[in-house]
Order: C-alpha cells, then sequence, then structure tokens
C-alpha cells in the first residue's frame, strides 16, 4: 500500500486479513467500497467503476477518461523507477474507478512487489480458481509463469488498460484508440517504453489471459496483465 501511494496512485482504505479457515490460513482482502454509477460523465461525486462506465459513455469522454488513468500508470512507473524490489502493476479497466479526484487502483493483492518470477508463477496455480490453469501449469509451467510478465513493465501495464478499454468499447473505435494510445506513448513514455507499447498494439499475441481478482485466473487470447 504505500509502494502504491508513494508512487502517487489512490487507492481506498484497505486491509489485508488472514483467517483461519479449519486450520488453513486463507489471505482476504476488505476494501471500501467503490459505486457503479454508469450514467454520470467523469469526474463524479460518487466513485465509479472504469470497467462498468466506459461502455456507457461518448467515445471522447471515454477518451478523456483513459488519459487520466494512463497518466496515473505512468506516474506509478516513474515513482518506481529507483527501486530495487521487482514491482508490478496490473492496470486491467476492472481495477480502476474514477472519483471527482481522478483515478482510484483497486487491485493490491497478492501486492506485486518483492516476488520472483518464479515466486509468482507459484502463486498464480495456487490460488487460481481456474482448471484450465492448474491443468497447464502441472505441464507447461513456464506458460503460467508468462501471465505475469507484462504486469512488471510499464508497457504491459499500459498495454492491458488500452486493449481492456478496446474490449468494452465498440468495435468501430478501435483505430481511434490505438491512435490515441501512440500519441500517448510519444508525449508521455520514454523511448524504450514507447516502442514496447507501440509494438505490443501491433502484434497479435494469443496466449494465456490472467484475472488478478484475488489471483482468480481466468483464461483469454491475450494477456491481462
Amino acid at each position: 500500500m504505500d509502494c502504491l501511494e508513494l508512487a502517487g496512485l489512490r487507492v481506498p482504505d484497505t486491509r489485508f486479513l488472514l483467517l483461519n479457515e479449519h486450520g488453513f490460513l486463507r489471505p482476504v482482502i476488505v476494501q471500501a467500497a467503490m459505486g457503479q454509477d454508469t450514467t454520470a460523465p467523469a469526474p463524479v461525486s460518487a466513485a465509479s467503476l472504469l470497467s462498468a462506465w466506459l461502455p456507457q459513455v461518448d467515445a471522447d469522454t471515454a477518451l478523456s477518461a483513459l488519459e487520466e488513468v494512463a497518466g496515473a500508470v505512468a506516474g506509478f512507473w516513474r515513482g518506481v523507477a529507483q527501486r530495487p524490489e521487482r514491482i508490478g502493476l496490473h492496470a486491467a479497466p476492472r481495477n480502476f474507478a474514477l472519483d471527482d479526484h481522478g483515478p482510484v487502483f483497486l487491485d493490491t493483492f497478492p501486492p506485486l512487489i518483492g516476488y520472483s518470477r518464479e515466486d509468482m508463477g507459484r502463486l498464480i496455480l495456487r490460488f487460481s480458481e481456474s482448471g484450465l490453469i492448474r491443468g497447464i501449469g502441472t505441464v507447461l509451467p513456464g506458460r503460467v509463469r508468462e501471465i505475469q510478465d507484462a504486469w512488471y513493465t510499464p508497457a504491459g501495464s499500459l498495454l492491458t488498460l488500452i486493449e481492456g478499454a478496446m474490449a468494452l468499447r465498440p468495435a468501430a473505435e478501435a483505430p481511434a484508440l490505438k491512435d490515441w494510445a501512440t500519441g500517448f506513448a510519444a508525449a508521455r513514455l520514454p523511448e524504450a517504453d514507447r516502442a514496447a507499447l507501440v509494438e505490443g498494439l501491433t502484434r497479435p499475441r494469443p496466449i494465456l489471459r490472467p484475472s488478478r481478482r484475488g489471483l482468480r485466473v481466468g483464461s483469454n487470447l491475450r494477456p491481462n496483465a
């Protein structure tokens, strides 16, 4: 939590608990609830979940909101650039809300800080509710480890946000969203991250795609790190 806030991300009041269930300690996150106003344009007085709100607004309003959220994601990566730990950010639209002060980040468990790639791969398998992921992990653990890779790069985080937004908006808006993303990258990202984001927008990569709601991992065609 301190890492997120020091890097400029706003988070709701959040508590981490370990509940003893028949001798097994189960991690549980308790977080202040966000509203689901899908009609009011941002900013709104009550927080609106971005994933519920994006499909309801016009194209200009959607781009304005994405500019805010993408700016917060880019700011996070600038804020942690000098930290020695392995740090990641899962920037899917469902992990953000908007209120009258801007973006609020919701996805705080497990914290993507300090885990090695191997350790995070094991966590994905341990907490996955997807039989497909568990089955693939048994025979191809490297494929499951790949799920996390984009969580740990600026371009991967932003690509997650952009692809998630494209899935929530009409298909006809995809070219405009890609144009916006290219312009954002040119204006706000260092050269290496800019090139990686633009490459990601143009390269099809049909691999597993996770959902990190409590590290419940689903399967889709593209990485949603």
